[in-house]
């Protein structure tokens, strides 16, 4: 029930699940077809990213770890999962329940509110709002 999307089930390491999801472009136009990656841990935190997004000015995206900041952190310290990844945030995580998505909410609700942060971000940057 997702608009104009397809998603392709990725074997990159059999602890991860990854998806390759395009996002076709909304019915009132003006906004690019999106791709992410979609990366589901063992755990079961899920992360978007976007693919071909570097040059791109995001409002709520955490920020990539630099290769420097990689090799220069010490062992003891763990650089987050989000930040390796450059994932979209898509919640804060000391927001109530209603406002976080939840596996029980299914794999389509969780696809729904990516497509919708990357039509926001899109409108953000043609808009400035």
């Amino acid at each position: 029930d997702l608009w104009q999307t397809d998603v392709v089930a990725m074997d990159v390491a059999s602890s991860l699940r990854v998806f390759a999801v395009a996002f076709g472009p909304p019915p009132a136009g003006g906004i690019p077809q999106e791709k992410v990656r979609v990366t589901i841990r063992p755990n079961g935190n899920i992360y978007a990213v976007p693919v071909g997004a570097q040059t791109r000015r995001w409002l709520h995206r955490y920020p990539r770890a630099s290769l420097r900041e990689i090799l220069t952190t010490p062992g003891s310290v763990l650089i987050p999962w989000e930040r390796l990844l450059g994932s979209l945030c898509l919640w804060y995580p000391r927001h109530p329940d209603h406002l976080r998505w939840e596996w029980r909410d299914g794999f389509a609700a969780y696809l729904r509110l990516v497509q919708r942060h990357l039509w926001s971000e899109e409108y953000w940057r043609q808009h400035g709002q």
